[in-house]
């Protein structure tokens, strides 16, 4: 579905054609910076981003030339809203382009476009996922892809996966990703051969752990879910090894609380407590005690504090992360966050997960816990939870939180930290809330999305990473101006990533940039081994999902995620 874009003349920064060169040969463009009023701009500050790099020009008065007339300009001036100008192919033309000071009003309305592929294409490229990489796997025998493979396709063909393992010597941890994956597939329409299924596990410990991972995605009505917390109970009393006993019966306790039987939870930690707090604080016992914490901190918040005391490092941070996400008494929260080493990436998600959760019934509260988070561009994403927290209840303090979070990008952008993650990233994930709360400052938000992805001149010679932040801020505006988004997409010379850290999210983003035909033969021809699998099953999740969920899938920054009320680690 293409973009519809309603302008109301006069009222948007416009670009006027003034003048076609008669000479079809010359390829460069001359823009002229001016106000609405008509007044020369000479202070303003300029990116091209073309053929992979962005290339930083200096204003002759006010007049910016370019070698070519293809790629995006991207303009900041000071007392200025962020505007740019997507370039044409026409030749030698001279344009003027009217920048509007922060504060005038501007007339850009958008109709954000619906899901980029239509049903019939959806549904080829299903069939591609679902037939050729099961045949493949199938025709080759294959036991020894990665357990996420397995995984993947334990979702997509329960039952002949099932089969599969049944009669192929395939690695135990493979093996057993792939069937519980087929178990949860299996839970919602034949529940009876999902709780077949179990009895593959006959390690106690291992299936315990199938077992909390199905309840913890069927939904609490499910025909099976009573039969599985007591078959999860008897699982739990056969485990050896305290911590790991423990540590089940914490998760078992949690699954109470989300079902709503809060009494059962609590029985659990009276009966355990006095147990798990002889556990050693160090090692692998550290996980039990914090999930244990996590549990009364509300009723003994000093005992939680306690058993969280010697953890190691990296499982401590995720302990007080976890505590201040069920934490209910903001002055608490505000304690264990403060505790979070603010040097460490791992302590910031979890901030940003309890402050969203906080900023629910105590918003100040939120605000104030903000600046704990070290990294201005972090501190953005946080502020941006909390106006999407509090869009419908507080819209002025939503609104408000938006502008401080753009305020926390411009900061990082001017810091010019080398980050994998751009700002740019950030902002353009939080163009969704902008939409609900603040529709006139879309496109000014747009174009500093562009800018704060420019890598400066760290990075003036272009790159991989250019092309990767470049590209998620594309595939996030994408929504509300196609034209730039595409724009974007060629002048940075966008490839279809599967391998690597960022696969899936690479994957999500080219079903936008790239032509769907491209991506049909792109799939048609990839081998489904090693870590291609990611990029698939990304592809895979995004035909499926629906509108809200692809446009979430989509504006979220590499490796971030919107945090929902559900507290989960990965």
């Amino acid at each position: 579905m293409k973009l519809i874009v309603y302008r109301l003349p006069l009222l948007r920064a416009s670009v006027l054609l003034l003048l076609f060169s008669l000479c079809p040969i010359a390829r460069s463009a001359d823009i002229l910076l001016q106000d609405i009023q008509g007044n020369p701009i000479s202070n303003a500050e300029v990116y091209w981003i073309h053929d992979g790099q962005a290339e930083k020009l200096t204003p002759q008065a006010e007049l910016v030339s370019t070698q070519s007339s293809l790629g995006v300009l991207v303009i900041r001036a000071e007392g200025f809203q962020y505007t740019g100008l997507v370039l044409g192919d026409s030749t030698n033309a001279k344009r003027v382009l009217s920048l509007r000071r922060i504060g005038e009003p501007n007339g850009e309305r958008y109709q954000t476009q619906a899901y980029p592929l239509d049903l019939e294409l959806k549904t080829r490229l299903r069939a591609i996922v679902e037939s050729k990489c099961w045949a493949e796997v199938k025709a080759t025998r294959r036991t020894d892809l990665a357990p996420y493979a397995f995984q993947f396709l334990g979702h997509m063909v329960p039952v002949q996966l099932t089969e599969y393992l049944d009669s192929n010597s395939v690695d135990e941890n493979s093996a057993g990703m792939g069937r519980q994956a087929a178990i949860r597939r299996l839970a919602s329409s034949n529940p009876t051969a999902a709780l077949e299924q179990l009895d593959a596990f006959k390690d106690p410990m291992q299936r315990s752990m199938m077992i909390s991972q199905l309840l913890n995605s069927l939904p609490p009505e499910s025909p099976i879910a009573s039969t599985l917390e007591l078959q999860f109970a008897d699982a739990i009393r056969s485990i050896d090894q305290p911590a790991l006993r423990l540590a089940s019966w914490a998760v078992l306790a949690e699954h109470y609380i989300q079902c709503g039987a809060e009494y059962k939870a609590r029985a659990i930690a009276e009966r355990h407590l006095e147990e798990v707090q002889k556990l050693p604080a160090g090692g692998w016992s550290g996980f039990p005690r914090s999930l244990f914490a996590a549990l009364i901190v509300n009723e003994q918040p000093d005992v939680a504090k306690e058993l969280i005391q010697g953890i190691d490092t990296n499982e401590k941070a995720r302990a007080i992360g976890r505590l201040a996400f069920h934490a209910q008494d903001p002055k608490l929260v505000f304690e264990l966050l403060s505790e979070l080493d603010k040097g460490r990436l791992i302590g910031y998600p979890y901030t940003t997960r309890a402050i969203y959760r906080l900023a629910k019934n105590y918003p100040e509260a939120a605000f104030e816990n903000v600046q704990i988070i070290a990294e201005a561009k972090h501190r953005a994403w946080a502020l941006g939870m909390i106006a999407r927290q509090l869009s419908d209840t507080h819209p002025d303090l939503a609104r408000k939180a938006l502008s401080d979070a753009v305020g926390e990008i411009e900061s990082a952008t001017a810091a010019q930290l080398r980050t994998f993650i751009s700002p740019g990233e950030i902002l353009a994930g939080l163009l969704p809330i902008a939409e609900e709360l603040s529709p006139a400052s879309l496109e000014s938000m747009i174009w500093q999305s562009v800018w704060s992805a420019v890598p400066h001149t760290r990075w003036s010679d272009g790159g991989e990473t250019f092309s990767l932040r470049m590209e998620g801020v594309a595939a996030a505006v994408a929504r509300y101006d196609e034209e730039l988004a595409f724009a974007l997409a060629q002048a940075i010379g966008p490839a279809i990533r599967t391998s690597g850290q960022f696969a899936a999210k690479d994957a999500i983003n080219q079903i936008i940039l790239q032509k769907p035909e491209s991506l049909v033969a792109f799939l048609e021809e990839l081998p489904f081994t090693g870590p291609n699998v990611r990029g698939i099953e990304a592809i895979a999740q995004a035909m499926v999902a629906s509108e809200q969920q692809f446009w979430e899938m989509v504006s979220q920054p590499r490796f971030l995620q919107y945090p929902t009320e559900k507290f989960e680690d990965h």
